[in-house]
């Protein structure tokens, strides 16, 4: 027969306490460079130009960002704005045909002007609040002071017999 002990020692778990270790962030761009960009006019952005399933370069995607307004910033363009080992911190591309531009991994460094990217930000910021009221009407919320709904409607009253329901199409 087993007795309760009553001599229980409770051991209390002691996490070691260590220093935070932040792993460095490798799509960074120098704040002097940034900076730079942004006293021209210009936003800087990593785009894909390598495309996944082929591992060769992605014309579509470049070229789709170069109508939209976006240019890639290249090494010759980094070098002549006298910044002292930046242009040593990116790679080059693979491809002759991105081989000046600023590459990690599969992402060149773009420069959009500002004007294009804080238009770009307001047709996202509004056409995600269309999906957001178009959700909403579709739900039947109440949208700009009335309720838009695609649903059939029901009105249900209860008479006062406790039996009886009746419901209106």
């Amino acid at each position: 027969m087993k007795t309760p002990s009553t001599n229980k020692v409770v051991h209390k778990e002691v996490k070691p306490s260590f220093a935070s270790y932040e792993t460095p962030r490798q799509l960074d761009i120098p704040n002097e460079v940034a900076e730079r960009f942004e006293a021209d006019g210009y936003v800087l952005k990593w785009v894909r130009v390598v495309d996944a399933k082929t591992g060769g370069v992605d014309l579509k995607q470049i070229s789709k960002r170069t109508r939209q307004g976006y240019s890639p910033v290249t090494h010759a363009e980094i070098k002549s704005l006298e910044f002292q080992g930046v242009s040593e911190l990116f790679g080059r591309g693979g491809d002759p045909r991105t081989k000046d531009y600023l590459c990690i991994g599969d992402l060149a460094l773009f420069k959009v002007p500002l004007e294009v990217q804080e238009q770009r930000s307001q047709w996202i910021e509004n056409e995600s609040w269309r999906q957001i009221n178009d959700l909403r009407r579709s739900f039947g919320e109440n949208v700009g002071g009335k309720i838009n709904s695609t649903f059939k409607q029901k009105n249900v009253s209860f008479a006062k017999d406790s039996n009886s329901i009746e419901v209106e199409e």
